[in-house]
């Protein structure tokens, strides 16, 4: 059962994400307000701001939500994030000319620091 909703992308319970709603589906829809808030977050904590210091300037922006749940959301963005880059590297270091999005073209592996082989 559970498998069978995850395939088709509905979201399986516990409290909906800071930057989410449930949508009509039982999917996981991006709330553009709340995803606009957490990137204010990610760029106060790349700062060096504190998590009740990004709490505050959350608050001041309408927004209720805990040091401990901007912690997890902080957690959530960062993982998402590498995830993404790492996903873009390998298709750098494994695409083979012309296979690349024309944006991507003059971008190279070897520049990224990705090696598309073992080092003997």
């Amino acid at each position: 059962m559970k498998r069978d909703q995850r395939s088709r992308g509905r979201y399986l319970g516990g409290a909906v994400p800071f930057g989410f709603r449930l949508g009509e589906q039982g999917e996981l829809v991006p709330e553009p307000g709340e995803q606009a808030a957490i990137r204010h977050a990610c760029k106060l904590k790349a700062r060096g701001a504190s998590l009740r210091a990004i709490e505050a300037a959350l608050r001041e922006r309408g927004h209720s939500i805990s040091h401990v749940a901007i912690s997890n959301m902080l957690r959530r963005a960062s993982n998402v994030a590498a995830g993404l880059l790492f996903a873009l590297l390998v298709a750098l270091s494994t695409a083979q000319p012309g296979q690349l999005h024309p944006a991507l073209s003059g971008a190279r592996a070897d520049q990224a620091g990705v090696r598309s082989h073992p080092a003997t």
